[in-house]
Formats: C-alpha cells, sequence, structure tokens
C-alpha cells in the first residue's frame, strides 16, 4: 500500500477501495493466522490515514471467509480437532 501510495499520486484520486476480510473481526477464531489479521488491520488504518491525509474517499470492502477452502477450513478443523 505504501509503494501504491508513493507512486500513484492518490491526491488526483477520487477513491480507493481496498480488499479485506470479516474475518479479522473475529479474531478468537482466527487463532495462529497473527500476519493474516495484521494485514487486514493495516488496511483498515490506512484507510483511514488516507482519508485524513489526501481528503478523498478511501474505504476498505471486508469480504466473508470462504467456508469450503482455504484458511477458514484449516483453522475450523484445528479448533474441532478432526
Amino acid at each position: 500500500m505504501l509503494l501504491f501510495e508513493k507512486y500513484l499520486g492518490f491526491e488526483n484520486l477520487e477513491f480507493v477501495a481496498l480488499f479485506s476480510s470479516i474475518g479479522n473481526l473475529f479474531y478468537q477464531m482466527k487463532f495462529g493466522q497473527v500476519a493474516y489479521n495484521a494485514a487486514n488491520e493495516f488496511l483498515a488504518s490506512f484507510a483511514h490515514y488516507g482519508r485524513e491525509k489526501y481528503g478523498i474517499h478511501i474505504f476498505t470492502i471486508n469480504w466473508t471467509d470462504w467456508l469450503d477452502v482455504g484458511m477458514t477450513v484449516n483453522t475450523q478443523l484445528a479448533v474441532l480437532g478432526s
């Protein structure tokens, strides 16, 4: 994000949409995924920072987790002990 900010010239944009995860709101269910959570927190913080610095609409879209593949399945299996 910091490189995008440096080279894209955010002050010339009307808005910036960032893609994050709603799963980041449920830390207790994401145990062991610290880097994932930190990256999503950074995006939310960057949106706030960008709005203040550039006065443009910068926001995050918090997508839901995929239920059938990826980290969500691995986490559920670890929690359930299967």
